[in-house]
């Protein structure tokens, strides 16, 4: 039993440890790299690494690099090119590039074929902008290996070849090694001269076996003069292609003022607003609205069925719902005759969707049941204004654009923040993605009677607040009656003003409508008939605006991001 135990702990630990045995098989032997630095400030590199697979079979290995960095606000990034692989012989070998996060990777071998034991790989590349000046001189502070690699590496050179004879005196070079932050000295250093004394090129060794996460770092600092600095110019394009996106907001800006300012403005209007004393146009309180506030709100919707209430189509009563701790108020909702001429396409619509399944409806049962026809309704009031000559385009469409355009900046800076944790660029691009959905606030276009008679309702609704004793100072506006209280009641909803509107009518208006019945109130007062249709306004609008419930979403294991990493593939 004892002996069974002890084979199962063996192995148990053999499973455990077998993937990180499998992991020692490999190494680098040598990772030898060169630096030549060129006039232009560019300079060329060339890594030859010797790569141990041991009895593994691998397709190759990967060979990635920071090219992204950010100082403050600003991006700075490195230009790479002219990149290839080859063996020691110079034998091409196929690669791909990619460019994971702030990096550039560099994936060498056939996935169809297998390699094992020790192989060379040669990568040659070019790099731009990499190079540093400080009052000290020009700079190349450079890490040679990374310290990323999973595998050891048991020695290490790197090769400078300046860009031109230097005094030692007047040359700084020192090499790390070890953790990332180690300031451990290299093991070996050597300065190569001309025979004149004057130095040509460095080589930093390190002769003792890395382990994986270490890496080696050497900096070289010579005096200025032997390479050319870019100009002001040159400088200026790099720090645009590399910030691009620190003037999205400006650019999307002036795009978009450009384009409201050729296709988006309004016609002017009369610029003095009178008082009106009709619905102009002969407009539903469902169009009034929609062109008062130049959108589509479920509120209007409410307010036209209390106007098809008034027109004798539809009957309202409010009933009381029993709760555990009060009651509540719902709507009962009586059919009274069917959709006719007199109606527009939004009152036909509304009466037949409402009273589909019967002649009476509750409120609250709307709830998941009228969302298609909802659309419809909101269709025909966005359709309304353009076939009334109103709008040049739909409102609704003409702004949906703009708000999918700017939803969709929105989202491509998300995925930019997800790929690269870029929170600057991630601001910038919901900057530039609200910018474009305001102004497409503003790009739908009404026509030149839209204009005049939205003023006319602007002129409705002055005359609607207007409190009684100030009405002498109108001319011609009619006698108030309560006819005229339940006629103009669905506007003053859409337009915001039915408290003011119901204020002026406390002395006159001293009976239960037809249209509403409240038994809640057996003693009828406006005020109470006031509450009662905002009430009521609150209710439908919850109703209508519910949309058909679904089911719950779920996960699974191993959702979510993933990490990195380098060796061999």
């Amino acid at each position: 039993m004892k002996k069974l135990i002890l084979a199962a702990i063996i192995g148990g630990a053999f499973l455990l440890f077998a993937p990180g045995l499998a992991l020692a098989q490999e190494k680098i032997d040598l990772f030898s790299a060169t630096y030549k630095i060129n006039p232009d400030g560019s300079f060329n590199v060339t890594e030859q690494i010797t790569y141990d697979f041991g009895e593994l079979n691998k397709h190759g290995i990967f060979r990635y690099f920071p090219i992204n960095y950010r100082s403050g606000l600003f991006n700075y990034n490195y230009q790479v090119s002219d990149i290839s692989t080859v063996d020691e012989n110079g034998e091409y070998y196929p690669y791909k590039i990619s460019h994971p996060g702030k990096n550039i990777e560099i994936k060498i071998g056939d996935p169809d074929v297998l390699v094992t034991g020790k192989k060379i790989y040669v990568i040659n590349y070019k790099l731009n902008r990499a190079l540093l000046n400080s009052s000290e001189g020009d700079e190349l502070y450079w890490n040679v290996t990374g310290n990323g690699w999973e595998v050891p590496i048991g020695k290490v050179e790197a090769k400078i070849l300046l860009p031109g004879e230097v005094n030692p005196d007047n040359l700084f070079a020192f090499c790390y090694v070890g953790d990332f932050g180690s300031e451990e000295n290299c093991s070996g250093t050597m300065l190569e001269n001309n025979g004149k004394g004057q130095t040509t090129s460095i080589l930093f060794a390190h002769e003792l076996v890395l382990k994986a996460g270490q890496g080696v770092t050497f900096k070289v600092i010579w005096p200025e003069g032997l390479i050319t600095q870019p100009n002001k110019t040159i400088l200026v394009k790099w720090f645009f292609k590399d910030n691009w996106v620190l003037f999205l907001p400006s650019i999307v800006f002036f795009v978009m003022l450009y384009l409201w300012y050729t296709r988006g403005r309004d016609p002017k209007g009369r610029g003095v607003i009178i008082a009106e004393f009709e619905v102009p146009d002969n407009l539903s309180p469902a169009e009034l609205g929609a062109l008062y506030s130049e959108s589509v709100n479920n509120k209007y919707i409410s307010a036209e069925i209390i106007y098809l209430a008034i027109k004798g189509y539809l009957r309202i009563e409010r009933i009381s719902v029993k709760g555990v701790l009060k009651d509540s108020s719902d709507y009962k909702l009586y059919q009274l005759k069917s959709a006719d001429d007199n109606l527009n396409n939004i009152g036909k619509e509304l009466v037949s969707s409402l009273f589909a399944s019967g002649s009476e409806i509750v409120l609250s049962d709307l709830q998941d049941k009228f969302a298609r026809s909802l659309k419809i309704v909101s269709d025909h009031i966005a359709g309304a204004l353009v076939t009334r000559q109103y709008y040049v385009k739909d409102p609704v469409k003409a702004r949906a654009w703009y708000y999918g355009a700017g939803a969709v900046i929105i989202i491509i800076g998300s995925f930019c923040f997800i790929l690269q944790q870029a929170w600057f660029e991630l601001i910038n691009f919901i900057l530039a993605g609200i910018i474009i959905i305001a102004f497409g606030i503003l790009m739908a276009v009404k026509t030149k009677l839209g204009v005049d008679v939205k003023d006319k309702i602007k002129g409705l609704k002055l005359y609607l607040t207007v409190a009684e004793k100030d009405r002498i100072n109108f001319h011609n506006a009619p006698e108030v009656t309560t006819e005229q209280f339940e006629k103009f009641l669905p506007y003053a909803m859409v337009l915001g003003v039915e408290k003011a509107w119901v204020k002026q009518f406390e002395k006159i208006y001293n009976y239960q409508p037809t249209w509403y019945q409240d038994p809640t109130y057996p003693m009828f007062s406006i005020a109470s008939f006031g509450a009662s249709i905002n009430n009521f306004n609150s209710s439908a609008y919850s109703a209508l605006s519910s949309t058909p419930s679904s089911g719950s979403g779920g996960g699974s294991s191993g959702g979510g991001g993933g990490g990195g990493g380098g060796g061999s593939w």
